[in-house]
């Protein structure tokens, strides 16, 4: 007897198949947002690209009572998660982001509005501290408006340590303004118009970052907030120091939870890396899927033939 044929499956259904499993095999956008909670740069994305504003309050705040004065990658996200443990609503960069404020601090930073008016895009949203850029390079004409706010100076044990996180945070650059899916998303490339404004302020380019430019300007800064901010109103702070000088300075109950820190470099490098990944998805799915239909015309035709 002849062998029994193994039943197969017509290239058409076969091809429509695979591209069904590819994409099942695709994670959802909240799928992915839940499982990367931990990486605060991979989440401020799913938020950003969910528009997932986090201040959550009854009443507005009439006031800044914390200013960050730190530049980023000096523990801002740690200060921001501390700072929220202790109950206040802060504003960081990514929030900036979020909340679609990067054209009213691109007008700011122009300067078409004032420390007063760019305070209240900030209050009415919800927030009533701050930690990270932009607000950070506004610490002391915001000091002005908020007299009374206490000011938290995050710095870096070593200076050529943070030299090397702005070098590295500028390679998000080509992440936002070339690669897919980023540089169709008009939140991420007026995020990158705006940091590159914010940075050549301080005199070097953040996308090619004159590292002792940016050394000079680190150690500037920092002498003029502590130079101008009056001592009972500052703290010098590294988030390596930990809840007991900020809750002093503040006069908060020190919290039973460790100190957050987060946003390092491991966690920056992971982060990239996703969002490279992401973007060669983006280029080979579409490319997957025209070539599973060119399959199934050229077996269509190959079937009409034959009948």
């Amino acid at each position: 007897l002849p062998p029994t044929p193994t039943p197969t499956m017509p290239h058409g259904l076969r091809n429509l198949a695979l591209v069904a499993a590819f994409v099942s095999a695709v994670p959802t956008a909240a799928a992915i947002c839940e499982s990367l909670e931990s990486n605060f740069i991979l989440k401020a994305v799913c938020d950003t690209i969910a528009g997932n504003s986090k201040a959550q309050t009854k009443t507005l705040p009439t006031s800044l009572k914390v200013i960050g004065a730190g530049a980023g990658r000096t523990g801002t996200a740690s200060l921001q998660q501390a700072l929220d443990i202790l109950g206040y609503n802060t504003y960081h960069m990514k929030e900036v982001v979020i909340n679609g404020h990067t054209q009213q601090w691109q007008d700011y930073l122009d300067g078409n509005t004032s420390p007063k008016e760019i305070a209240q895009t900030v209050l009415q949203s919800g927030y009533d501290a701050s930690a990270d850029d932009p607000v950070q390079g506004s610490t002391l004409e915001l000091l002005e408006v908020f007299p009374d706010a206490k000011v938290i100076l995050t710095t870096r044990e070593k200076p050529e340590k943070w030299v090397d996180s702005i070098v590295q945070l500028g390679s998000i650059d080509q992440y936002f303004m070339t690669y897919y899916p980023w540089r169709l998303l008009r939140k991420f490339t007026d995020f990158n118009i705006l940091a590159r404004t914010y940075h050549a302020k301080r005199g070097y380019d953040w996308a090619n970052v004159d590292r002792s430019a940016a050394l000079k300007w680190y150690h500037e800064w920092n002498a003029k907030i502590r130079a101008k901010v009056p001592a009972e109103q500052l703290l010098d702070f590294q988030v390596h120091q930990g809840w007991e000088p900020l809750c002093k300075f503040l006069g908060k109950p020190i919290p039973d939870v460790p100190f957050p820190h987060t946003n390092d470099k491991a966690a920056f490098v992971i982060a990239l890396k996703v969002l490279t990944a992401i973007h060669y998805m983006c280029l080979c799915s579409p490319l997957l899927i025209i070539l599973c239909c060119c399959r199934c015309c050229r077996a269509s035709k190959s079937k009409q033939k034959t009948n």
